[in-house]
């Protein structure tokens, strides 16, 4: 009985997987941008302070 009820799940967790994939990789992109954006005004306000200097 446990096996027939547990059946189904097994059938699904490749389509859960299809579904979690993209959004776990949208949610690391995001992550690597923010460090990446960070980055890029920290060397825009160098920039630009060695140019006023």
């Amino acid at each position: 009985m446990k096996t027939e009820k547990m059946r189904p799940r097994v059938f699904i967790l490749p389509s859960l997987r299809k579904q979690v994939d993209p959004i776990e990789h949208r949610y690391k992109e995001s992550i690597e941008r923010g460090s990446v954006i960070y980055q890029l005004g920290y060397s825009v306000n160098s920039y630009r302070e060695a140019v006023v200097s």
